[in-house]
C-alpha cells in the first residue's frame, strides 16, 4: 500500500508523521521498482512517487523529494527513457546538496554517471564517476569506493585505454580483498583478465580468470563461476586447446543451468558448439548450435517484448501526461493520434515477422530433412540461419531508431548514399522469403547512382518496398528493382509480376487510419503498415512514392529522391 495525504495537518496529522508516512511509502516504492517492476504497477510507482514528491515539496521534506526523485529517475531508467531519468537524478543532486548529506549527493552523482555510461557517453560519465569517487573518499565508504573504482575502469576500458583501466581496477581489487568482499573481488579479477586479454598478454588473462573462478568457487558464487568459466573456455579455444576448452564449456553449461542463466548458457552453447567442431564430433556440434539458436530466438522473442513493453508504459505515461491537451483536440486529430499509438505496436510485428518466419522455415527445413541431405547444403543452411538471426537483430535495432524519430529523441540525418548498395542489402536481407517461393529477382540499380536520405530510413523504404512485392509474387514470379537519374533526382522502382492492385485501393496505401491490408500470394498475413512507412520516411527525406497497377499482371512502386550531385 502507498499513503496518500488528505491535504491536511491537525494536531493527529502533524509534519512528523507525514515525514513517517513519505519514508515508509519511500521504502516500499524502492522495494516495487527493484523487485516487482512491471507494465501493470509502473503507473502506480509513478503516482505514489509523485505525489511523494509533492507532500515533500508542500512540507519542505528534503528527504522526502531526494528519496522520491530517486524512484522517479531510476523508474525511467528501467523503461531506457534516459532524458528523463537524467532530469530526475539532477534534480536528487540538487537535494542532496541542499540536505548537505555527502553520501548521497555522491550517490547522485553517480546515478548520472550510470546514465551517460549507458549513452555511452563516457566522458561525461568519467566526470561524474570521478566527483562521486573524490565524495566517497572523504568519508571513507570503502566498498562504496570499490565500486566507483570499478565503474571507472569500465569507462577506460570502453575508451581503450587499458592502462587506465588495468589501474582502477586493480585498485579496486585491492580494497574487495581489504574488505572480504568476494562477490566483488571475482568482479575485479574477471574485468582485469578481460583487460590483459585486450593488451595481449594471454598468459595473465588466464591467470586472473582463474583466480576470479576459485574465489567465486570458494565464496559458492555461482554466477562469479559461470562467468570465469565462460571466458576460461574462450581462452582455451582461441589458443587452440579444443579439448580444455569443451571440458570447460560443459561445466558452465551445468552450472548455468543451476543458476538459470539464459545469457551464460547461450554463450556456453556457442562454445560447446565450436569446440566439438574442431575435434571433429560434428554431430554433437551440430547438437549444440541447435541449442544455442533455441535459446537465442527465445532470448531474442523475451528482448524484443520487454521493448514494446518499454514503448508501451512509455506512451501510456506520456499520453496521460497530456490528456488535458487531448481532450480539447477535434474528434479528427484525436482518430489519428490513437491511430498513430497503434501504429507503434503493429510496426514491430510487420517488420519482424517476413524474416524471422523465413529463419525459422529454414531451421525447421533442417532440422525435418537433415538426413536426407549432405553436408555442404547442411553448412548452407546453418549459415543462413546465422545470416537471418544477425540481420534479425539489426533490424530490430533500426526498427526502434524509427520509434525515436517519431518520438523526436533523433533527428533526420541525411548523408551521401549508394542506392545499389541498399537494395543489395536487403535483398540479401529477405533472400529466404524470395527463395522458398521460388522467385526470381533482378536488380538493374547501377553502382554509381547516389541520393541524399538518411540511412536508415531509406533502408526501411526499400525494405518494404521489396517486402511488399514478394508478399504479392506468386511461386515462380519475378520482382525487378531498377533505378533512372535525371537531373535533380533519382527514380527507383520496385515491380513485381503479382496480383496488382484495384485503383480503388490505391489512395488507402498510404493512411495510416486506414491501414489498408490484403493477405499476400501464400496467405502472408500483413499489417498495412509498411505502405505507410514508405511514405511517411519518404516526406521527411524530401522525396515522394508513386504507385501503378493492374489486377493480375503486377504492380510498379516508384519512389523518388534527391540526387546527390
Amino acid at each position: 500500500m502507498f499513503y496518500i495525504w488528505n491535504g491536511e495537518y491537525n494536531e493527529g496529522n502533524g509534519v512528523e508523521r507525514v515525514k513517517k508516512e513519505i519514508d515508509r511509502t519511500i521504502e516500499l516504492l524502492k522495494d516495487e521498482v527493484l523487485k516487482n517492476f512491471t507494465k501493470d504497477n509502473y503507473q502506480k510507482i509513478v503516482s505514489g512517487a509523485a505525489e511523494t514528491l509533492k507532500r515533500s515539496n508542500d512540507i519542505n521534506y528534503i528527504f522526502g523529494k531526494y528519496g522520491a526523485l530517486n524512484i522517479l529517475g531510476n523508474a525511467a531508467f528501467t523503461i531506457c527513457d534516459y532524458n528523463k531519468s537524467q532530469e530526475y537524478f539532477i534534480r536528487s543532486l540538487s537535494a542532496a546538496e541542499e540536505m548537505n548529506d555527502e553520501k548521497s549527493v555522491a550517490f547522485a552523482l553517480n546515478n548520472i554517471g550510470i546514465v551517460y555510461f549507458r549513452l555511452k557517453q563516457f566522458d561525461k560519465a568519467l566526470e561524474y564517476y570521478e566527483k562521486a569517487l573524490a565524495i566517497k573518499i572523504r568519508t571513507a565508504e570503502r566498498s562504496s569506493i570499490s565500486t566507483s573504482y570499478n565503474n571507472i575502469g569500465l569507462v577506460y576500458n570502453n575508451l581503450k585505454e587499458f592502462d587506465k583501466a588495468l589501474k582502477y581496477f586493480k585498485l579496486s581489487m585491492k580494497i574487495d580483498k581489504d574488505t572480504g568482499n568476494k562477490h566483488a573481488l571475482c568482479r575485479a579479477m574477471n574485468n582485469i583478465g578481460l583487460v590483459w586479454k585486450h593488451k595481449g598478454d594471454r598468459k595473465k588473462s588466464l591467470k586472473y580468470f582463474r583466480e576470479s573462478y576459485e574465489i567465486s568457487r570458494k565464496a559458492l558464487y555461482n554466477k562469479g563461476m559461470a562467468t570465469a568459466l565462460s571466458n576460461i573456455c574462450t581462452h582455451y579455444f582461441e589458443t587452440g586447446e579444443y579439448d580444455l576448452s569443451l571440458e570447460k564449456g560443459l561445466e558452465g553449461e551445468k552450472l548455468a543451468h543451476a543458476i538459470h542463466s539464459n545469457n551464460h548458457l547461450l554463450n556456453f552453447y556457442g562454445q560447446i558448439s565450436e569446440a566439438y567442431e574442431k575435434t571433429g564430433d560434428f554431430e554433437n556440434a551440430l547438437i549444440y548450435l541447435k541449442k544455442h539458436f533455441v535459446l537465442k530466438d527465445q532470448i531474442f522473442s523475451e528482448d524484443s517484448q520487454n521493448k514494446i513493453f518499454e514503448m508501451q508504459i512509455r506512451y501510456e505515461s506520456e499520453k496521460k501526461e497530456k490528456e488535458t491537451e487531448i481532450f480539447r483536440l477535434k474528434n479528427e486529430e484525436l482518430s489519428l493520434m490513437n491511430a498513430t499509438k497503434d501504429k507503434f505496436f503493429r510496426i514491430i510485428h510487420h517488420d519482424l515477422l517476413n524474416p524471422f518466419t523465413a529463419m525459422h522455415s529454414t531451421a525447421g527445413f533442417l532440422d525435418k530433412f537433415y538426413e536426407k541431405i549432405d553436408d555442404r547444403k547442411r553448412r548452407n543452411y546453418i549459415t543462413m540461419i546465422v545470416e537471418s538471426s544477425e540481420r534479425l537483430l539489426k533490424l530490430m535495432d533500426n526498427l526502434f531508431e524509427w520509434v525515436k524519430t517519431q518520438s523526436g529523441e533523433i533527428d533526420f540525418i541525411p548523408e551521401k548514399i549508394n542506392v545499389s548498395e541498399i537494395v543489395e542489402h536487403n535483398l540479401q536481407l529477405l533472400g529466404n522469403n524470395i527463395n522458398s517461393k521460388e522467385i526470381v529477382s533482378e536488380l538493374k540499380v547501377p553502382v554509381s547512382y547516389c541520393v541524399i536520405a538518411d540511412r536508415n530510413m531509406l533502408d526501411t523504404i526499400v525494405r518494404n518496398l521489396i517486402a511488399n512485392a514478394i508478399k504479392f509474387t506468386g511461386t515462380g514470379g519475378k520482382i525487378v528493382v531498377s533505378a533512372r537519374s535525371f537531373k535533380h533526382i533519382i527514380r527507383l522502382s520496385v515491380e513485381d509480376n503479382g496480383i496488382g492492385i484495384e485503383r480503388s485501393n490505391f489512395k488507402k496505401l498510404f493512411k495510416v487510419e486506414e491501414a489498408f491490408s490484403t493477405p499476400g500470394t501464400n496467405e502472408e498475413k500483413g499489417t498495412g503498415l509498411g505502405l505507410i512507412l514508405v511514405k511517411e520516411f519518404l516526406d521527411i527525406c524530401g522525396g515522394r512514392v508513386v504507385v501503378k497497377s493492374e489486377p493480375g499482371k503486377g504492380t510498379r512502386f516508384t519512389i523518388e529522391l534527391p540526387r546527390y550531385i
